[in-house]
């Protein structure tokens, strides 16, 4: 008898526990049909109550992260992430997610090395990761990822180009001091950039500033190694300046 009264116990727990994972994943149906349809009010609140019926699962966490970031909620969603990470370390959507925010955060760098290690587990060849071929939503985190942080990088490159571009002309001209203006303050943004410290070089040169030009190559053929057009350029200048 004591045994029959515990097989129903044990019985009645796990239909329990399968109950509420039942709701837990018409609840996260849900979300994502709200997601889908762009209602991320309704998409949260479908979230909070798949989490409450299961809070180990981290793609609902992540997934939750990525709706407060749609409603630029920003510390929500960072909590979110970091949850989903804790339950699974290499959650991809999880680090999408804190890629995004360290691209929104100006750490451009820091994003673009963690969608690397993102796209190197595999997410985005050929729809997603293999247990997860049916959540779209880390398809278009992905490209999301892609466009904030790669498509700003090209936006950086360009404006890079540009001051190059108008430093080089005013060396031209002879307005030194001008181009020196111009460049300081995006050499203390992109110290990596050689061709800007050729520039720099050029204009302490035009003014005589012989020791600051020096400095200025010698950096350019430091950052290269030593090779490309930065470096011979810079071992030009150094030439006239040195007579060797």
């Amino acid at each position: 008898m004591r045994v029959t009264i515990r097989r129903l116990a044990v019985l009645c727990v796990l239909c329990c526990a399968t109950v509420v994972i039942g709701e837990g994943g018409q609840y996260l149906s849900a979300a994502r049909q709200a997601m889908q349809s762009g209602d991320h009010t309704a998409a949260i609140e479908n979230y909070m109550k798949a989490i409450s019926a299961d809070p180990t699962n981290a793609d609902a966490q992540a997934e939750l992260g990525v709706a407060y970031l749609q409603m630029n909620n920003l510390k929500a969603a960072e909590n979110r992430f970091s949850k989903a990470k804790s339950i699974e370390p290499k959650n991809t959507m999880a680090l999408l997610g804190q890629a995004i925010l360290q691209a929104r955060q100006g750490e451009k760098e820091k994003a673009k090395a963690l969608l690397k290690e993102v796209e190197q587990t595999g997410v985005g060849r050929g729809g997603g990761l293999a247990e997860r071929r049916e959540n779209r939503i880390e398809q278009r985190l992905l490209q999301l990822a892609r466009r904030e942080i790669i498509g700003s990088t090209r936006e950086d490159a360009k404006d890079t180009v540009s001051v190059s571009r108008s430093a080089a002309q005013m060396i031209r001209m002879g307005n030194y001091k001008e181009a020196v203006e111009l460049l300081k303050p995006l050499l203390n943004d992109k110290p990596e950039t050689a061709m800007l410290w050729v520039q720099y070089g050029k204009a302490h040169q035009g003014q005589g500033n012989w020791t600051d030009a020096k400095a200025a190559f010698n950096k350019a053929i430091e950052i290269t190694n030593d090779s490309g057009p930065a470096a011979q350029m810079a071992r030009q200048q150094l030439k006239i300046i040195t007579g060797r």
